[in-house]
């Protein structure tokens, strides 16, 4: 399980903002969160600190669904 981000420049699409991916049960997901209309690609941003949260949450989620599979 991990969280990316992508920097303006790091995605070869041009993507900008968080990438969440979890592997379990033969299953993989992945989900992204764009900051691309951020002012500024750091924490002094609202909405690159929200979607930066929504990622975590995400992951959190995610996390959680892998430990209930293996109980």
């Amino acid at each position: 399980m991990a969280i990316r981000y992508y920097a303006p420049g790091d995605h070869g699409s041009g993507f900008i903002g968080f990438r969440v991916t979890v592997a379990f049960n033969q299953n993989y997901r992945q989900s992204y969160f764009s900051t691309s209309r951020s002012d500024n690609q750091n924490e002094s941003d609202v909405h690159f600190r929200y979607e930066k949260l929504k990622a975590e949450l995400q992951e959190a989620t995610w996390q959680a669904d892998s430990y209930l599979h293996q109980y």
